[in-house]
C-alpha cells in the first residue's frame, strides 16, 4: 500500500495564522505543533484502496475507501479462507440411506431420491389438506368453465337464454366425450380452449339444458 503524507510546510495554523511548526513528535509521527502559538496539528495520512485502488482518509487498520469496498475485501477473505480450511462433509441420504458428500443444503445423493422425496412431501402434504384442496380445486374448475361460457357469448345460440345455472357447453359438430378424454377431463379441456379462444370459437358453442338435450336426442334421430 502506498502512503503519502502531507508536507509540513504546507500546513497553516487555524489559531494564529503561522506557518513554521516543530515536529512531528516522538509518541505520534504525525503530529507537529504550531511555533507561534503551540497549537498541535494532525497531518493526516493517506493511502490507497485495496480493492478499487482510490485514495482515502487512513485511520487505523482500515485497508478500503468504502463500505462496499469493505464488503468486497471481507468476501474475498472468506473465500480464502474457505478454500484453505473447507472440510468434506458426509451425510446419509433421506430417501435410499446412502452416504454422499454435502453439496450445500441438499438432502439427498441423486436426482432420482430428491424427485422421490418431492413426491412423497407432496403426497403428505395433500393428504394434511385434502379437504381444503379438493374445495379449491373444485371452485378453480368451475371458474374456468364459467370464464368459458362467458368467452363463447354467455347466451344460448338457440333461445337466448342467459342464466349461467342452466347453460352448457356443447362442441358444434360433436365428439365431446372423446375431446374430454384427449385433454385428460372436462376441466383441463376448458383450461385448453380458455388458453385458445380462437379454436373455441371454432369449435364450441353455448346451448341451454334444454336445447343441448333437444341437439343430442335430434342427432340420435330420436
Amino acid at each position: 500500500m502506498t502512503e503519502v503524507v502531507m508536507d509540513k510546510s504546507k500546513l497553516v495554523c487555524l489559531r494564529c495564522g503561522g506557518t513554521r511548526f516543530w515536529g512531528p513528535r516522538k509518541n505520534s509521527e504525525n503530529t507537529y505543533g504550531c511555533a507561534s502559538c503551540g497549537t498541535t496539528v494532525s497531518v493526516p495520512i493517506y493511502g490507497s484502496c485495496v480493492i478499487c485502488g482510490g485514495k482515502f482518509r487512513k485511520r487505523g487498520r482500515k485497508r478500503t475507501c468504502s463500505d462496499e469496498c469493505s464488503c468486497i475485501l471481507k468476501r474475498q477473505a472468506f473465500k480464502n479462507w474457505y478454500r484453505v480450511n473447507k472440510k468434506v462433509v458426509y451425510r446419509n441420504c433421506v430417501i435410499c440411506g446412502a452416504s454422499f458428500v454435502r453439496n450445500g443444503p441438499s438432502l439427498t445423493c441423486s436426482e432420482v431420491c430428491s424427485k422421490e422425496r418431492q413426491r412423497r412431501y407432496q403426497k403428505e402434504y395433500y393428504e394434511a389438506n385434502k379437504k381444503f384442496l379438493q374445495v379449491t380445486s373444485i371452485i378453480y374448475w368451475r371458474l374456468n368453465r364459467i370464464r368459458l361460457i362467458q368467452l363463447l357469448g354467455g347466451v344460448c345460440v338457440w333461445c337466448g337464454f342467459s342464466d349461467l345455472r342452466a347453460l352448457e357447453i356443447d362442441h358444434v359438430e360433436g365428439g365431446g366425450r372423446a375431446d374430454q378424454v384427449k385433454h385428460g377431463g372436462n376441466g383441463k379441456m376448458c383450461l385448453h380452449y380458455l388458453n385458445h379462444p380462437e379454436i373455441a370459437r371454432e369449435k364450441l358453442q353455448v346451448l341451454c339444458s334444454n336445447c343441448n338435450s333437444i341437439k343430442y336426442r335430434e342427432s340420435r334421430g330420436v
